[in-house]
């Protein structure tokens, strides 16, 4: 039997793996309903500290933003500290959660469960990145939660799906520039997800010497429709080049994402190797793993110009929840 460090609860089930005192508590404001899933399941916890991650700007993010900001804030009125992004800025937002951080009782913490749910995949990767630092001495114990999606792009056919429209910027992750060789040639790997534009941006941009498409496998999407909309995706990304190859990829697990890069990525040692996560937190979470043990890697990130705030996503009744190990699983030299 396959021992994994992930579990697929109900959310109505939560509460029974967080029984006692939550030490820290870290989540994201969103336009999504999903940014409460998790929130509204753990009510029953006691939660002695709170970070409530959010947008400074909430222009272009609609009134569910402002409305679920309101909810969080108050939900955790007693512990929340509240903790600024700029989604253009990722020093302002990677200094925020320094900032944040040092108003806790960082050595007190033993607890801690971090809704990774919506943040956009940059702001979760520097959040990753300042945790490291601030915990890497600790013994406490650091789950991830994930709440599923049912669906993206609610009410569209598979065809016309869209969550982002518009690619701004595309920048290397603050904290994950790696180490690129200017003799060595440009292997591009995209984890793809529902966003074809942003991964067509992001072989304009480089024009990369090798191409590598992640698919999510079957067998670890969080539903099957999901799954057919990424085969869909990758169908229509077919680019007139020589050297695209693609790889499978675990959406769900953390460990087994790490373990699927390292195979595939061994055979191109040879390139500079730059990543684009589009697919799950869960698998982005294996992405940092990776660029743990290669930190040669660079992450790179497109930003969007558009949300689909009117239907990006629709909350399922289910969750993923990710416990690495131990800490040192997590740990950076800094």
């Amino acid at each position: 039997m396959k021992i994994t460090n992930v579990k697929k609860v109900k959310l109505s089930d939560l509460t029974s793996f967080y029984q006692e005192n939550i030490d820290l508590f870290i989540c994201c404001v969103s336009f999504e309903s999903r940014c409460l899933s998790v929130a509204e399941a753990i009510t029953q916890t006691s939660i002695s500290n709170s970070l409530v991650c959010y947008s400074e700007n909430s222009v272009g993010l609609g009134s569910k933003f402002v409305t679920n900001k309101s909810v969080l804030f108050k939900q955790f009125e007693n512990s929340v500290v509240e903790v600024p992004m700029k989604l253009s800025d990722p020093i302002f937002t990677a200094n925020s959660f320094v900032n944040s951080f040092n108003k806790l009782d960082v050595k007190g913490i033993r607890t801690c469960v971090i809704d990774i749910t919506t943040f956009t995949h940059e702001a979760l990767l520097i959040l990753i990145r300042v945790l490291t630092i601030f915990f890497h001495n600790s013994e406490c114990k650091i789950t991830f939660i994930y709440a599923a999606a049912k669906e993206y792009s609610v009410g569209d056919s598979q065809a016309t799906k869209w969550l982002t429209e518009g690619v701004g910027d595309v920048r290397s992750i603050l904290g994950y520039a790696g180490n690129m060789n200017p003799a060595k040639a440009i292997h591009l790997v995209i984890l793809l997800g529902f966003e074809e534009e942003r991964a067509r941006k992001l072989i304009d941009i480089f024009e990369p010497s090798k191409v590598s498409f992640g698919i999510g496998k079957k067998s670890t999407s969080v539903n099957e429709t999901h799954y057919k909309v990424n085969k869909f995706n990758f169908r229509n990304l077919t680019i007139r080049r020589e050297e695209v190859n693609q790889f499978s990829f675990s959406c769900t697990d953390p460990d087994e994402t790490h373990k699927n890069l390292k195979q595939y990525l061994s055979k191109y040692r040879e390139f500079n190797t730059i990543i684009a996560t589009l697919n799950t937190k869960l698998s982005t979470l294996g992405v940092f793993l990776y660029c743990l043990e290669f930190p040669e890697t660079q992450i790179c990130y497109a930003a969007a110009n558009k949300y689909n705030i009117r239907g990006y996503s629709s909350a399922d009744d289910f969750c993923y929840i990710y416990t690495p190990n131990i800490l040192s699983s997590f740990h950076v030299s800094q």
